[in-house]
């Protein structure tokens, strides 16, 4: 059902890009704990961020981009180990 929610954050065409709040069912490896503390930290810092009209950046798990969007700035750019972050800043400075 997923994907299903959140395409609908689309329906705004205002809206470049949304991400997923992502958690880890059932951590039990140390490495599974890690990612889950990554993944909460994220929630806490994206709702920290929205009280403040912050600049959120889509991370890589299951965040979707408008293709227009990407389009207008120029679409993904090789060479670059964020590029999400990358995308997220140039989609931001085009309004």
């Amino acid at each position: 059902n997923a994907l299903k929610e959140i395409v609908t954050c689309f329906d705004n065409e205002n809206v470049g890009a949304a991400t997923s709040s992502m958690t880890v069912y059932k951590p039990r490896t140390i490495l599974e704990h890690i990612q889950s503390a990554e993944y909460l930290i994220g929630v806490l810092l994206r709702h920290i961020l929205a009280s403040v009209n912050g600049l959120y950046v889509t991370p890589g798990p299951f965040s979707l981009y408008r293709t227009s969007a990407i389009l207008t700035v120029g679409g993904f750019r090789k060479g670059y180990n964020t590029e999400d972050m990358e995308m997220a800043l140039r989609m931001q400075k085009a309004g």
